[in-house]
């Protein structure tokens, strides 16, 4: 939920609050965050040219499964937003991304 310009933070019931503060992105968006690149950059001074054929992350993440009164599943994770060491950490995973540029070609064995 987003806050308009019209309403205040005194505005929001707890719940609204909280998401408006949740550095957690839902699942979708974080991984779109994670793979939204420029496939080709060039250099207009000296003309050379990078590609991107492949990215591969791993990385740890956390993550949050919240089930609303309607039944309605929501999934939503981030890199760790926890720095410093407390009683209580939340639940860190591991997730590994391979994205790797498709030509057309069939490739047996990889």
């Amino acid at each position: 939920m987003m806050t308009n310009a019209n309403s205040s933070p005194d505005d929001l019931t707890g719940h609204e609050q909280f998401e408006e503060l949740d550095p957690l992105l839902p699942f979708a968006d974080l991984v779109h965050s994670l793979t939204d690149y420029e496939k080709q950059r060039v250099n207009s001074e000296t003309g050379q040219v990078l590609t991107v054929e492949a990215i591969k992350v791993d990385m740890p993440i956390e993550l949050r499964v919240t089930v609303d009164d309607a039944g309605q599943v929501t999934l939503k994770g981030a890199a760790p937003t926890q720095r410093t060491t407390t009683t209580v950490l939340p639940v860190f995973h591991r997730m590994q991304l391979r994205i790797v540029e498709d030509h057309g070609e069939e490739r047996h064995g990889q």
